[in-house]
Order: structure tokens, then sequence, then C-alpha cells
């Protein structure tokens, strides 16, 4: 299907020529993003998502709500169904073994959930799906599947089944607590990493759920 004319460009360009901002250049270390980053959701060709939509509300001082329905608008077949929200497939990816190097929040779709699910799940505002590759959780998350991680939950809790940045590579693993110690542990075979005060540890979200092809 054929998008609409682009109405997410049309409003931010007038709302950048009334605040005297000249281009998308100008413009985008103002919302914290690379130059290629935003003329590619601009102009349709990555989604650019909630929370983009809101700093560029912010910078240009309209309503997030206008940026939103703009960027619906040019997707119409993307419109939920009532009793559905929407979900961002990003284009990252975590390792369920040696690690991955594809973190990027980049949007490449949107997949929908039933909205009471969802928000049993905690709040769909702050969830995303990416995919998860490799053996190591395999008992528990098969290789290739979908995760839905809900990345308002970065404060790891014991036992529970992260999306971390550890050192430059991105993970999909179950974080333990132990005698005052934090591991990274694989569910197929029980072997942990030690997570030690010079390493750069970062949990990116909590694995609330996962799907995979058949």
């Amino acid at each position: 299907m054929e998008k609409k004319p682009n109405a997410l460009r049309t409003r931010v360009e007038k709302a950048m020529k009334s605040r005297g901002i000249n281009s998308q250049k100008a413009l985008a270390p103002l919302v914290g993003c690379t130059y290629q980053h935003l003329n590619a959701a601009l102009n349709g060709r990555d989604r650019p998502g909630r929370a983009l939509l809101e700093k560029l509300a912010n910078v240009l001082m309209i309503k997030t709500s206008d940026l939103i329905a703009a960027e619906q608008d040019m997707f119409p077949e993307d419109e939920v169904v009532s009793g559905y929200v929407r979900v961002p497939l990003r284009a990252a990816s975590g390792a369920m073994g040696g690690g991955s190097l594809e973190g990027s929040k980049r949007i490449k779709t949107y997949l929908a959930f039933r909205e009471d699910w969802a928000f049993n799940k905690g709040n769909p505002n702050t969830m995303s799906v990416i995919r998860a590759y490799g053996e190591s959780m395999g008992s528990t998350i098969p290789d290739g599947c979908m995760v839905l991680i809900d990345e308002s939950q970065t404060v790891p809790q014991d036992n529970k089944i992260y999306y971390v940045l550890l050192n430059d590579v991105y993970l999909c693993k179950r974080v333990r607590v132990i005698d005052g110690k934090t591991y990274l542990e694989s569910d197929q075979d029980g072997s942990r990493i030690e997570i030690h005060a010079h390493d750069h540890f970062e949990p990116l979200g909590r694995a609330l759920w996962y799907g995979c092809e058949l």
C-alpha cells in the first residue's frame, strides 16, 4: 500500500520555520539524534517512535498528539483496531550467546497486542520488541524469537531475564544477584558471567514475553 503524502514532515517543517530552524541538520542535535535518523523518520523510511515525536514536539513547541496523528496518517495500514495497542519492533537484537553489536533503537515496524493483555504486563508506552538470537537461553527463549521488553524496568531483579548492554555487546540473559555480586546466567547450561566494577553494564529493559514464527 502506498503511503499518504508526508503529513509528518509537512507539520515539522512548518513548525521549524516558525521557530527559525532552517534545516533538518540544525534540528537533529536539538532533539538528540543524528541527521540521518531524523531525515529517515521525516521521509517515511523509518518510524520515528514516541520518544522522538515527544522531543520534536518539545523543541518545536507543538502538541505531541499532532505529530502522532500526522505519523499515523502516513501509514493507514498500521491503524490499530479498537482494543489493541501498537508496540515498536526495533532493529535491535539481543544475543543469547556470544553477543550482538546491534542495539539500534530504529523502529522497523509496529506490532499490535491486545490492549488488556498488554496493560496486564505493564505500560505499553514503555514496551518494545527485539529479536533474540542464540542457544544459551534455549530452554526458555528459543533462537530467533521476538522478545517483548519493558524499557522502564532497568533495575535488575534476581532471577528475571533482561535485555542488557555489557561492554559494547547486547545480550538477553537471566540476571542473578548472589552474595552481593551480579551475574548474567544462561538457562541452557547454567553458566554465568560475573559483572565487575570496571564493566559497562546497562540494563535496557526486562523481558516479559516471547513469540516465535513456525
